[in-house]
């Protein structure tokens, strides 16, 4: 057989890391690459970022990267809040709605990356945008949410749960196989390894399409003038983070099929504390919850649970800007689960069976409750304290 021989093409062209950057930075076009000092403030604008927001590089420079975000979620502090993301886990990622200097609309995917250096000191952060055109420009006006929550999240998280189950179905008969090769255990090892990747990139997609449709829903939420239609399409778009955080903790999480309940309960409370702009020093948060690892149904219903009585809570249990305190506490005793929510405001109305009411939030409750075999219970004596029985899945 005839050698093929294999010529190396040499070249002179060796940039140097700062040349190689500056040739990076100035030619890619499709990608926003935005630079921020370590306070948030713009400091480096590409050419992508001019084309994909609008703004010349002259207009922004030295102005704080909140600009980049809506009204609403600077008035929820999300800017900074993204940025302690990306310092706690090294970056922070999401798909969102964004709008450019003309007002147009658009779907971007966002990526921000804290910069180090050897010692470990922050010196900024790197914020990557890429202008997602494959999902269309976006039309409020021809938008409808009214069955989003319900039809497509739940569509999308069977989708999910369907797909774990035989992906650890596939594991678990892998892992039983017994006096196998060297090559053959390689091979399965491989295999898993596979897997495990196809797994954690389902929790990012879900995570992902759950973000764009809470961005659909906060979209449209700033078209309406009405407060009660507004208030709706606010738990609607709370409802839809509590979902989504279950699979962004699942993404980062060593062990796909669990997750820390205890560090879902806080990042979520935290989540409403900001949704209903309200004042950590008025409500105070005690958590209970210790060496609890719960699978994704389970953690999913729970987590909807807890979002309903925790914002009611927030509505309702401390008016007029009244302090208060909040406990969420978890324990497992042998093979049953109790879960406490309780608040010491105002208390719930004795006359108002919460088992029969009108509310959507309670009667989700209560579907929630019934479907993980659970039982429910309301005291009053002092504020509103819920107790939920449930036996372990």
């Amino acid at each position: 057989m005839e050698k093929k021989s294999i010529i190396f093409f040499q070249t002179d062209f060796s940039p140097s890391d700062e040349e190689l950057f500056g040739l990076i930075y100035n030619n890619v076009k499709n990608y926003a690459i935005i630079i921020l000092d370590p306070d948030g403030y713009i400091i480096s604008w590409n050419k992508g970022a001019e084309i994909i927001k609008g703004y010349k590089k002259e207009e922004i420079f030295h102005t704080h990267f909140s600009f980049l975000y809506n009204q609403e979620d600077i008035n929820n502090d999300k800017p900074n809040n993204d940025l302690r993301h990306a310092i706690v886990n090294g970056f922070f990622e999401e798909e969102s709605v964004w709008t450019r200097k003309n007002g147009l609309k658009f779907f971007a995917s966002i990526s921000i990356t804290t910069l180090l250096n050897l010692k470990g000191e922050i010196r900024g952060f790197t914020m990557i945008v890429k202008d997602n055109a494959k999902y269309g420009v976006v039309d409020e006006r021809s938008l409808n949410f009214n069955n989003i929550p319900k039809s497509l999240i739940n569509q999308k998280t069977s989708d999910l749960i369907n797909i774990s189950k035989k992906l650890e179905e596939e594991i678990n008969r892998r892992l039983k196989i017994e006096n196998v090769t060297p090559i053959e255990n390689e091979n399965i090892e491989s295999s898993l390894r596979e897997k495990e990747v196809l797994l954690k990139e389902i929790h990012h997609r879900v995570k992902n399409n759950l973000q764009i449709i809470s961005s659909l829903l906060n979209l449209q939420s700033a078209y309406i003038k009405d407060k009660e239609s507004v208030e709706l399409f606010k738990e609607s778009q709370n409802r839809v983070r509590s979902m989504a955080l279950i699979h962004e903790k699942l993404y980062q999480s060593k062990d796909m099929s669990q997750i820390d309940f205890s560090g879902y309960v806080s990042e979520l409370v935290s989540n409403l504390f900001s949704s209903y702009s309200l004042n950590s020093s008025l409500i105070a948060l005690h958590q209970d919850i210790s060496n609890i690892m719960l699978g994704i149904d389970l953690a999913i219903n729970l987590g909807l649970i807890i979002n309903e009585l925790v914002s009611n809570a927030f509505k309702h249990a401390f008016p007029d800007g009244r302090k208060g305190n909040l406990y969420i506490s978890m324990k497992k005793n042998d093979k049953r689960y109790e879960l406490i929510i309780q608040d010491d405001g105002i208390g719930f109305s004795k006359e108002i069976d919460f088992r029969k009411t009108e509310s959507l939030g309670l009667q989700l409750i209560i579907t929630l409750v019934d479907q993980i075999g659970g039982e429910i219970t309301l005291s009053s004596d002092k504020g509103s304290k819920f107790i939920i029985i449930f036996n372990n899945q």
